[in-house]
């Protein structure tokens, strides 16, 4: 796999098991980590992750998520 496949992998399974996560916490090297956030804003993008801020750390699930994966409000 691709390190985005990677990365989309990483990000989804962790909003199914914590519903919130920093970056800090995927699998990945220091090295890899600019292009992991690349990727993450890109989800962002299409509705699947949301931050609180432009500033945030915290992912969380976007709309689309939300949706797709049965992910209520009241559980963030």
């Amino acid at each position: 796999m691709t390190l985005r496949d990677d990365a989309w992998d990483a990000a989804l399974d962790q909003l199914v098991e914590t519903q919130e996560f920093n970056v800090s916490e995927l699998p990945f090297k220091q090295s890899e980590m600019i292009s992991v956030n690349r990727i993450l804003q890109e989800m962002e993008a299409r509705s699947w992750l949301q931050k609180e801020s432009e500033h945030s750390q915290v992912w969380r699930p976007g709309p689309k998520a939300k949706l797709l994966m049965d992910i209520s409000d009241e559980e963030n």
